[in-house]
């Protein structure tokens, strides 16, 4: 977790395969409106969320600019 806040302070990209503890905030900096656009589509092809893991549920941007919590109490 520190070594994504150092990186993310410094302009760091997550990879996110490797960062299991990246925080929506940091991929949203990292990735701007790209990220956006791909939870649009992704919420548009699938909004069901059939496709979509945890990790990346949470991550995801809905149109309120909060994480998804589909299926979350």
């Amino acid at each position: 977790m520190r070594s994504n806040d150092w990186s993310h302070q410094r302009g760091g990209i997550p990879l996110l395969n490797q960062s299991p503890f990246v925080t929506q905030a940091q991929v949203i900096s990292a990735y701007g409106d790209r990220w956006k656009r791909l939870c649009e589509w992704v919420n548009t092809v699938d909004p069901n969320k059939r496709m979509v893991n945890p990790f990346f549920e949470d991550l995801m941007v809905v149109e309120t600019g909060r994480a998804s919590t589909a299926g979350r109490p």
